[in-house]
């Protein structure tokens, strides 16, 4: 008989799958962990979705996700578009997960990962092995953790982690000396081929699990006032104030009780800390690091913090959603030096950081705001992309049509009002739109989080092309997620067939089923305003055995680089359809 934690748990898993539709055919134990333990860095359901590389020959993996500057990389070749260099600013975070529906922790999980990360580390051991030992999901990721190992040495060792998250329903972590002993064997060979020294092996059950779940995103952090320098600002709709915190009253702000940065606070599209030897940034440090008779606010031109809801009490704030939107470099500099100082030298810093809070419901405001005080500091590509017109303009017309796309990362994730799967990201429409308008999956496909920066971005987002052209697109993917969401891996026919997953596929099914939507495989940008299926599922399913077809006549290519080459676009296009 299940006690109380159990059906608790069983309760949080099903609200889980029902929250994000979650198909009763997938196991939602291997999405739900992912999506806990890495929540903060604002990952989807889908990503945590494409995590998976459990099944056959998963090398005891049943998720990877590789963080690069707290970046998602999902690709070998979405990680060379980084150019990574050698800097200090460089991270690199590698989660590595097995989910198991069992009361315990059993060392075979970690003999099996041993095993698989020798052959990863392994250069004798080469594609042509890795075929006959390993389903394509996971061989796709090992060439991407092949390709990052190259470029270790670009990475400082102490911004490097391994994580092994170990996950069961068990109540509560026994773990066995044998346990143990497999941790430390594989702890060392992982330390000894990455030369590195931070490798973590987290192990959670059903109470760890929980309480990851019930921590949720932070939506209210409390921030120490040492003194109020200024008479709150409060009108019908805004509320202000300017403030002194104390350093290390500040750094408790941004850190977690791990002492890790607390990432949500910054927007990702501004999210650009400059390399400690950048001459700003060697001031402020070395301002830290002098004390004297000079206050530390006297010298620095402050935070500003933009909040959704601010509760002022004697001596301290209680931020709702607080964004940094100006003072990054400071932020991460205060941060930096309050963590890099060895406990032994530790002592109380009573300097203070001057600090504008901004509470405003008008978006128009905030928008202002966040466009100002970013203003003062280089933008980068994603930024000024985030502010044109006719991205602004996909953003009011899917909220007409009850969506959220986020031309800002992030903005509307963090509002627990808003239905998740009603949220859209930059990348799954920028994916969209390369595979229906440009008609090029595989470069939708190969490079998700980079097409932004592509030359073609204007062939794609202009004035020329009506706003409802991208609803369509999107509305016909949103389906058609649904329809593979239903598809298990013992149904999935391109699981069955070739050993790749139908999830690899989806932008290519998504342009063929657009194909034969419209009845024409030459159809235009106008065209697509007309997009209407009537009975998706039949359509989805053509779509899907034509894709096969296409596949089949691709006789020995690997199906998954297949996907990632131009020649399944062509090969797309010049299909004889039957409509």
């Amino acid at each position: 008989m299940e006690n109380n934690e159990v059906k608790i748990f069983n309760a949080i898993l099903e609200n889980f799958k029902e929250e994000y539709n979650i198909s009763k055919k997938i196991d939602a134990f291997n999405i739900f962990v992912p999506f806990q333990v890495c929540k903060n860095k604002m990952i989807s359901v889908e990503d945590a979705i494409e995590s998976c590389v459990d099944g056959g020959n998963d090398g005891g993996i049943d998720n990877i996700l590789i963080f690069v500057n707290d970046i998602l990389i999902k690709t070998k070749e979405d990680y060379e578009k980084l150019n990574i260099t050698r800097s200090p600013q460089n991270i690199l975070d590698i989660y590595i997960m097995q989910n198991k529906k069992v009361n315990g922790f059993s060392p075979d999980t970690l003999n099996k990962l041993y095993i698989t990360f020798q052959n990863i580390f392994n250069d004798n051991f080469k594609d042509s092995d890795l075929e006959k030992n390993y389903n394509l999901e996971l061989i796709e990721q090992i060439i991407l953790l092949r390709r990052i190992i190259t470029d270790i040495p670009n990475f400082y060792t102490e911004k490097i982690s391994v994580n092994f998250i170990y996950s069961t329903t068990a109540q509560n972590i026994d773990l066995s000396k044998h346990v143990l002993n497999s941790q430390e064997i594989l702890c060392e060979m992982m330390k000894s081929n990455m030369c590195i020294d931070n490798v973590n092996f987290i192990y959670n059950g059903i109470k760890e699990l929980k309480k990851l779940y019930d921590s949720g995103f932070s939506t209210s952090v409390q921030l120490r006032v040492k003194d109020m320098i200024s008479d709150t600002y409060v009108d019908d709709n805004n509320e202000a104030c300017i403030i002194l915190s104390t350093i290390d009253d500040y750094y408790d702000f941004l850190s977690s009780e791990n002492n890790e940065l607390k990432e949500y606070l910054f927007e990702a599209n501004i999210r650009d800390f400059q390399e400690k030897s950048n001459e700003v940034n060697e001031g402020i440090l070395n301002t830290l690091d002098e004390k004297g008779n000079i206050d530390f606010w006297w010298l620095n031109n402050g935070i500003t913090i933009l909040v959704e809801d601010l509760e002022i009490k004697p001596k301290s704030l209680i931020l709702t959603m607080p964004r940094i939107v100006n003072g990054l470099q400071t932020s991460y500099c205060i941060y930096e030096n309050k963590k890099s100082t060895p406990p032994l030298f530790k002592s109380h810093d009573d300097r203070c950081v001057l600090i504008k809070v901004i509470k405003t419901s008008n978006e128009k405001i905030m928008e202002k705001i966040i466009f100002a005080t970013n203003n003062q500091t280089p933008i980068n590509t994603a930024d000024l992309i985030a502010n044109e017109p006719v991205q602004k303009d996909i953003e009011e017309y899917f909220k007409n049509k009850g969506y959220f796309y986020e031309r800002r990362d992030n903005f509307y994730k963090r509002k627990r009002e808003i239905n998740p799967r009603k949220i859209i990201s930059k990348s799954t429409l920028f994916q969209c739109a390369m595979a229906v308008i440009e008609k090029s999956p595989s470069i939708a496909r190969n490079n998700p989080r980079t097409i932004i920066y592509e030359s073609n971005y204007k062939a794609l987002f202009n004035k020329n092309i009506d706003v409802d052209i991208y609803f369509n697109i999107y509305n016909v993917y949103e389906k058609l997620l649904d329809y593979i969401k239903n598809i298990s891996k013992e149904e999935d026919p391109l699981n069955i067939k070739y050993g790749t997953s139908i999830v690899s596929f989806k932008l290519h099914l998504l342009l063929i089923s657009i194909i034969l939507a419209l009845g024409n495989k030459d159809y235009n940008t106008e065209d697509l305003r007309n997009i209407n299926i009537e009975n998706e599922n039949v359509v989805f399913k053509k779509a899907t055995k034509i894709l096969e077809i296409i596949l089949d006549e691709a006789y020995d290519i690997n199906k998954l680089y297949y996907a990632k080459n131009r020649q399944i676009d062509e090969d797309i296009k010049n299909y004889n359809y039957e409509y």
